[in-house]
């Protein structure tokens, strides 16, 4: 069961997933991913032991929306975690559906 969790939550492999999308793609996947978490019952005792895990998924797709839907670093974000959303975004300015103007964000 363990590794169940520890793949299906985990945020490089929800990052390579994006890598292969195009941007509406990339929004109506991490907006399914975070509806489908918000609705898990994080209490549950099958679940409980990696709550934590999957509570940091969560928050990094709706960070990451944010600034899909934004533009902008969200305040809570850490740095660490904004940048490792950079190659989802240089794989849509690659091509095409964003600006190369927003890696500038990274610098």
């Amino acid at each position: 069961m363990y590794d169940m969790y520890i793949s299906r939550y985990n945020i490089d492999e929800y990052i390579n997933r994006c890598c292969k999308m195009g941007f509406l793609e990339i929004c109506d996947y991490s907006q399914k991913e975070y509806s489908n978490i918000k609705k898990m019952n994080l209490d549950n005792k099958e679940i409980r032991e990696y709550k934590y895990l999957i509570k940091k998924y969560q928050d990094f797709i709706h960070e990451f929306l944010f600034f899909l839907t934004s533009g902008m670093k969200p305040s809570g974000m850490k740095e660490e975690d904004f940048q490792r959303i950079m190659p989802i975004i240089k794989h849509l300015v690659d091509v095409g559906q964003m600006n190369v103007n927003v890696l500038k964000i990274f610098e």
